[in-house]
C-alpha cells in the first residue's frame, strides 16, 4: 500500500498523510481527530515509510550505511557480526536506522559510497587504505570496525600483537619451545591475494608470532607468513619438525588442526597443545574444549557506534583509533610438555 492509496481511502491529500506520519511540516496544522484517524489507519494497514526516500528529503538525516566486504570474510576472522549487532542496537536507541551494503572483495576493490544520502557509514573489515579512498575523500563521517582506516576516518580494532603474545606466553610457560602458528587459509577456489592485502589480523598475528619466536631464539615455521598453505600442509610440516604446540587463526581452523593431528596419531593435549583465536560459542563444547583468546567484539561494536556519533555530532572532531585487547580462556586443549612426549622437539 502506498501513500496515495491511504490518502484516497481517507479522502485527504498524500502530502497530508506524509506530514502526519513523519510528524513534520512547516506551517502545517491538521485537526487532532483527522491526525488520529490517519495514524490509526496507517497502523492497521501496516504501512511503513521508505527510509531511503525519507533520508534524501530530510535535512536531519538519520540513516547509517553499514558496508561489509562479504558474509564469508566477516565470519572467518571472528564473529564480528556480533559487534555489528552491538553498534546497531546502541545507535537505534539514538533514533538511527540502517541499511546494509555488501561489497564482495572478489568483485570490488573499493568500499565505494552509499547510493543515497546518509548521516554516516560503518565500514566493516577494511583490508587496505586504498579500498577506502572514495569514502575517505567524501564529507561523510565514517568509522571502520575491525579494519584499517584512512586519514579522515576513525577505527576500532583488536590489539593483535598483545593477543598473540597472550597465546604464546601461555604455551611458553607450559614448556613448549616449538610452536606453529596456523594462519588463515584462503581456499584455492578464491582469487589469490598478496599477503599485505589480507586482513590486518592475519598480518599482525603473523608478525607477532615471528617476533616472539626470534626474540627468544625459538623455532618458528615460515608458513605463518602466508595464507596459501592448507591446515593439513601446515600441520604436516609441524609434525615433521617436532612441534609440540599450535596456535590457530580461528575456531574453524582449530577444529581442522585437531582433526589433522589425530590423523597423524597425536592426541590433544597429551601429545600436542592447541590454542585458538576467538571464543566461539561452541569452543567450550569441542573435543577437547578449546583454550582460546577471546576478542571483545561486543565492546568493539559499541565503541564504533560511539565514535560515529562523535563524528556526526561534531564534524570537526579528530579521527582516532581505539585498540582492544583480548583475554586468555584456559580450557583442556593445552597442557605442559611431557618428558615422554612422542612429538617432543627433536
Amino acid at each position: 500500500m502506498t501513500l496515495k492509496d491511504i490518502a484516497k481511502e481517507l479522502g485527504v491529500s498524500p502530502s497530508t498523510v506524509s506530514r502526519v506520519i513523519s510528524g513534520t511540516g512547516n506551517n502545517f496544522t491538521v485537526k487532532p481527530e483527522l491526525r488520529q484517524r490517519i495514524l490509526d489507519y496507517v497502523r492497521e494497514c501496516g504501512y511503513r515509510p521508505n527510509q531511503a526516500y525519507q533520508a534524501m528529503r530530510k535535512k536531519d538525516n538519520q540513516q547509517i550505511a553499514i558496508i561489509m566486504r562479504s558474509v564469508w570474510s566477516n565470519t572467518q576472522a571472528f564473529n564480528i557480526t556480533n559487534g555489528v549487532d552491538s553498534l546497531t542496537l546502541n545507535l537505534h536507541r539514538q533514533g538511527y536506522t540502517f541499511h546494509y551494503l555488501i561489497r564482495p572483495m572478489e568483485l570490488y576493490h573499493s568500499f565505494g559510497l552509499p547510493d543515497w544520502k546518509v548521516a554516516g557509514v560503518i565500514a566493516v573489515d577494511a583490508h587496505t587504505r586504498e579500498s577506502l579512498q572514495e569514502l575517505n575523500g567524501s564529507n561523510i563521517p565514517y568509522v571502520v570496525l575491525n579494519g584499517v582506516t584512512g586519514d579522515n576516518g576513525s577505527a576500532v580494532r583488536a590489539n593483535e600483537e598483545f593477543n598473540m603474545n597472550l597465546a604464546l606466553n601461555h604455551l611458553f610457560e607450559l614448556g613448549h619451545r616449538k610452536i606453529v602458528f596456523v594462519n588463515a587459509y584462503r581456499p584455492a577456489s578464491l582469487p589469490r591475494m598478496p599477503f599485505h592485502e589480507h586482513h590486518y589480523s592475519v598480518i599482525d598475528r603473523a608478525e607477532a608470532y615471528f617476533k616472539f619466536c626470534k626474540e627468544r631464539g625459538l623455532f618458528f615455521q615460515e608458513t605463518a607468513g602466508s595464507c596459501d598453505y592448507s591446515e593439513e600442509e601446515v600441520v604436516r610440516q609441524g609434525v615433521a619438525a617436532g612441534a609440540t604446540a599450535y596456535v590457530t587463526y580461528g575456531f574453524n581452523t582449530y577444529l581442522t588442526v585437531c582433526h589433522c593431528l589425530t590423523e597423524f596419531g597425536l592426541r590433544v593435549p597429551e601429545d600436542v597443545s592447541v590454542v585458538c583465536f576467538n571464543n566461539d560459542p561452541l569452543s567450550e563444547y569441542s573435543f577437547p574444549p578449546a583454550t582460546c583468546i577471546e576478542i571483545p567484539v561486543m565492546q568493539m561494536g559499541a565503541t564504533a557506534g560511539e565514535l560515529l556519533l562523535e563524528r556526526i555530532r561534531n564534524p570537526k572532531s579528530k579521527p582516532r583509533t581505539e585498540m582492544f585487547s583480548g583475554r586468555l580462556i584456559i580450557r583442556k586443549s593445552t597442557a605442559p610438555v611431557r618428558k615422554n612426549n612422542k612429538n617432543k622437539q627433536r
